[in-house]
């Protein structure tokens, strides 16, 4: 049986990303961009609004503009969408006196003034939060999707609650972007919703409780 906690173990979005946004390891040193980091992050230290994420989103987001160099691929933004999700999350779990959208704009407003071509800005300028934990979960699944399909045909599709549970919120997700495509079509996550849609749960929609 597929464990929802021993798949969390494998999937490229936390084993590649999340999980090393997490350790707190100073890496600007790796894009040329500490002395301009520094004071970022003395900046955001002196906002009250975005004081606890200061350290946090300042080594996360040269670890993802140093992945984002190192690319085989051009346009490969993944690094970028993921440390956007992460600092989201981050705002959404922890929140605090000021809004979310609010904390999440002062926060790439000062990554945004670090000079270079390949540095990662904010994915949605104008997306609410509940949108924002929708397109989270759908686009972690988008890239964990071939990583998900794999482990569960080694394990004929039988797995626990957890994963039942994980399907389950996905599909909602699914469901709640489907019907803002008729309110809002125009925003720029529509298209990218539209994108990841052929990577549903049609397939294990026999493990939706």
């Amino acid at each position: 049986m597929l464990k929802k906690s021993f798949l969390d173990q494998w999937l490229p979005s936390k084993k590649d990303f999340y999980n090393e946004f997490e350790d707190h390891t100073n890496r600007c040193y790796k894009i040329n961009a500490h002395s301009s980091m520094d004071k970022i992050e003395g900046v955001l230290h002196s906002d009250n609004s975005t004081q606890k994420y200061a350290e946090r989103s300042v080594r996360a987001w040269c670890d993802a503009c140093g992945k984002r160099e190192k690319s085989t691929t051009q346009d490969d933004d993944s690094p970028c969408r993921f440390l956007y999700y992460w600092i989201g999350e981050k705002v959404f779990t922890e929140g605090g006196g000021s809004s979310w959208a609010e904390i999440m704009g002062i926060i790439y407003s000062k990554l945004r003034s670090v000079p270079g071509e390949k540095k990662c800005k904010i994915i949605y300028p104008d997306i609410d939060q509940t949108t924002f934990g929708h397109m989270k979960m759908l686009y972690d699944y988008y890239k964990d999707y071939e990583t998900i399909d794999a482990y569960l045909k080694l394990n004929d599709y039988y797995c626990d609650q957890g994963c039942k549970d994980y399907f389950s919120n996905l599909k909602a997700s699914y469901d709640y972007m489907y019907r803002k495509l008729s309110d809002d079509r125009e925003s720029p996550y529509c298209d990218d919703f539209l994108q990841m849609y052929p990577y549903g749960v049609q397939s294990f929609t026999f493990l939706v409780s």
